[in-house]
């Protein structure tokens, strides 16, 4: 909770004077497939649930969707950042569900580590109403491994996955592999397994998030490749 007394203190200063005195408001009601946990200028799409507060009259007119987070705060403090803005219409104490594309996380408003993220709505046509507050984690490019040796011919799909993992190989390739790690984003061993010619690796039992994948070789050498566990 400490990530974020900063930014809503900052909050409440930013919107004194711009037009919480509107009988009309917008509000930050739900985030759908916002990422927990994303690496370094990754570009990412989500949804935002709006909803118009007011009980007798629609909203009809553009909407900002904006944002703050504590590392801006914290660094030099560059004002909310419009991500998107459309043209809406909301029917009274109804809510819209927006999609939010190439949103970029990016080390101008983003550290490595956790982050506090405020998003809101803002509009010249109506006061703002509640906000919605996330935490994410961001992973330093540096930190997703991917080992030098080139074997383009290893391939895993799905990725992003759901339930299992299957490895496309050439012939060669099967009997060099011998044993499959994967470990959590603070380096904890989630799965391990001697390597099995056609079987696919079941991880339906992770949790959402970023794994590390790791392929051991015959030869001693290891392959790290990232996957995205939905």
């Amino acid at each position: 909770m400490k990530l974020f007394s900063k930014i809503l203190i900052t909050f409440c200063l930013l919107f004194v004077s711009i037009g919480l005195h509107a009988q009309q408001t917008l509000s930050a009601v739900g985030l759908v497939n916002f990422p927990s946990i994303v690496t370094m200028n990754d570009t990412m799409g989500f949804d935002i649930v709006i909803r118009n507060d007011d009980p007798n009259s629609g909203f009809t007119g553009n909407i900002d969707i904006r944002f703050i987070t504590d590392y801006m705060m914290d660094s030099l403090f560059v004002g909310d950042t419009s991500m998107y803005s459309f043209a809406d219409t909301i029917q009274p104490s109804s809510v819209d569900t927006i999609h939010i594309g190439g949103f970029t996380v990016s080390p101008a408003q983003f550290r490595t580590g956790d982050n506090a993220i405020l998003i809101w709505p803002k509009s010249n046509f109506a006061g703002v109403g509640d906000t919605i507050s996330h935490t994410i984690k961001v992973l330093s490019t540096s930190a997703i491994i991917e080992h030098t040796m080139q074997i383009d011919n290893i391939i895993l799909y799905p990725n992003p996955v759901t339930n299992v993992i299957n490895f496309l190989l050439q012939n060669k390739y099967n009997n060099i592999i011998e044993k499959v790690r994967i470990y959590d984003v603070l380096g904890n061993l989630e799965y391990e397994s001697l390597y099995k010619k056609n079987t696919p690796i079941d991880i339906h039992n992770l949790s959402q998030g970023i794994y590390m994948l790791e392929i051991r070789l015959s030869n001693g050498e290891n392959v790290i490749k990232k996957i995205i566990k939905q």
